[in-house]
């Protein structure tokens, strides 16, 4: 994994990530309020928070997401500030694939996925 200077994670070959937002955690004390208005001078906005690790999710203009995650990584009142990697799901919970048919995760027999073989 590479960091750049103010931490937050660079994208390298093979990386996705979402091009218009930003994860960016606050440190305590910061109001959601205050962020609001932060990331409107921006131009960026809060579309979901997620308050267990005083991150918000943020909308920002594509063509100026790496300028706005500079700007923003510089306020102090920001713990983190990166781009929004997207990890796709390999596995269907629960399930496993065994020789190309869909088990249960026990692997007592065919899961319930519309039939059954007979």
């Amino acid at each position: 994994m590479v960091h750049d200077s103010t931490g937050a994670r660079v994208a390298q070959a093979g990386d996705d990530f979402i091009a218009d937002q930003l994860l960016v955690q606050a440190r305590g004390g910061v109001s959601d309020k205050w962020a609001a208005r932060v990331f409107s001078k921006h131009g960026a906005s809060i579309i979901e928070t997620i308050p267990a690790v005083h991150t918000y999710v943020v909308s920002v203009p594509a063509q100026k997401l790496d300028s706005v995650r500079r700007a923003l990584a510089r306020e102090p009142q920001f713990k983190s500030v990166s781009k929004n990697f997207a990890r796709r799901l390999q596995l269907i919970p629960n399930r496993l694939l065994v020789s190309g048919r869909v088990a249960s995760a026990d692997n007592r027999g065919p899961a319930s996925v519309g039939h059954h073989d007979r």
